[in-house]
């Protein structure tokens, strides 16, 4: 699974994990070369993913993406080009068993030259896509490309050098509650047998400071209760 959900319960932390795989396209970089692609793609998604400060109804979210050292089922895999195109990402749909899209693989044209041509700033808006946010433009064969009517002028998933908005990490969200709980009916046989507040990833005492407070004083004075973990398969 390339992304997994981790829920804290004693600070109300939603973390996401992602897990990427780079391959030297038909090396066509050298090895410094390549070494420094990847260092540059990855300071990309540590300054919009990772860095920011994100929320999601009463959580707070943190991504963490980290690098694979080798392909595999529980990875997305990204084949880094030496030469001009346009960057795509395919297997973007929907698994049959499990939660998310299935594993997804990235051609990503990042050719060496100067920062403009390197195109880095793509990674962002791709790895939104592998997460589960949209584009937020669309295209028309006469009018060319404009942006979605409510989508944030300056978001990345418009703008590939903007920055994440809340309607990304909504969506995002949003999409991996409901694969979740997809999977729990699947697997309790169907609704009826979910316990009220089955697959919420952001509990309700969270919004609630007093309710709160007492979980946070009994998490101090008990061994705090296994964390809730889901996983989105690829």
């Amino acid at each position: 699974m390339a992304t997994t959900v981790t829920t804290s319960f004693k600070d109300c932390v939603i973390t996401v994990t992602h897990k990427i795989f780079f391959e030297n396209y038909n090396n066509g970089f050298t090895a410094d070369q390549f070494a420094a692609k990847k260092k540059a793609i990855m300071a990309e998604l540590q300054k919009k993913w990772m860095d920011p400060d994100f929320k999601w109804g009463c959580c707070k979210v943190k991504f963490v993406i980290t690098e694979a050292t080798k392909d595999g089922d529980d990875v997305d895999k990204k084949n880094l080009r030496n030469e001009k195109g346009r960057s795509k990402q395919s297997g973007l749909t929907p698994s049959e068993g499990g939660l998310g899209p299935k594993k997804t693989i990235g051609d990503w044209f990042v050719p060496e030259g100067p920062p403009k041509v390197e195109n880095i700033p793509l990674s962002g808006h791709e790895v939104g896509h592998e997460l589960g946010a949209e584009d937020g433009y669309l295209e028309d064969p006469i009018l060319g490309t404009a942006r979605k009517p409510g989508y944030p002028e300056g978001g990345i998933m418009y703008d590939e050098s903007g920055t994440v908005q809340q309607t990304d990490i909504d969506q995002i969200m949003e999409g991996l509650e409901r694969e979740l709980q997809e999977k729990l009916k699947k697997e309790h046989g169907g609704q009826a047998k979910l316990n009220a507040g089955a697959g919420k990833l952001c509990p309700k005492y969270c919004c609630d400071d007093k309710k709160k407070s007492k979980i946070d004083i009994k998490l101090s004075k008990d061994d705090p209760p296994p964390e809730k973990t889901t996983e989105k398969k690829k």
